[in-house]
């Protein structure tokens, strides 16, 4: 089933509303008086103009929101898919996107602040460990469910072209 758009739901129940309420003035005689149609004409509008900006404000909210969660999936995949060369430029774009991107989650910069005081530190037994955590609390923060991956997994990525370079020199 297709997500309704929140605008679209607002501009149903602001119809509902005008029909409700020209239903009921009707029943009570008022539609027959000039001025209570002026009154449902000018309620009517109000009612559409409220909607329409509460309509906005709920898209913006919503498309705000939206994009925030596309550009933390998009610097997990880059971190996630560059973490065959640790020590590369774009592993290091990545890990720097972080503290920008996942400003609004105090674990993700926690767990960045760790990884980041064990590299600076060349404490390299922690490294992995941490690196890891980071992993983990970056792919909770977009509901994705790290457990479905073991450590190792995620620290032996795929790397074809050393597999194929090998093959090649017949390893």
């Amino acid at each position: 089933m297709k997500k309704v758009n929140i605008q679209t739901l607002l501009l149903i129940v602001v119809l509902i509303l005008q029909i409700v309420f020209v239903l009921k003035s009707s029943q009570a005689g008022i539609s027959t008086n000039p001025y209570s149609q002026k009154f449902i004409i000018v309620f009517s509008l109000l009612i559409a103009v409220v909607g329409a900006v509460v309509g906005a404000i709920a898209t913006a909210w919503y498309q705000n929101k939206a994009r925030k969660y596309n550009a933390k999936i998009n610097t997990l995949k880059s971190f996630a898919g560059y973490r065959y060369d640790l020590k590369g430029e774009k592993f290091t774009k990545s890990l720097n996107e972080i503290f920008i991107i996942f400003q609004d989650s105090k674990v993700i910069l926690k767990k960045l602040d760790e990884f980041h005081n064990v590299i600076v530190s060349k404490n390299n037994p922690l490294a992995n460990q941490k690196l890891i955590a980071l992993f983990k609390a970056m792919c909770k923060d977009v509901n994705i469910n790290p457990d479905k991956y073991t450590e190792s997994f995620f620290l032996r990525p795929f790397n074809v072209k050393e597999i194929s370079k090998s093959r090649i020199k017949g390893d």
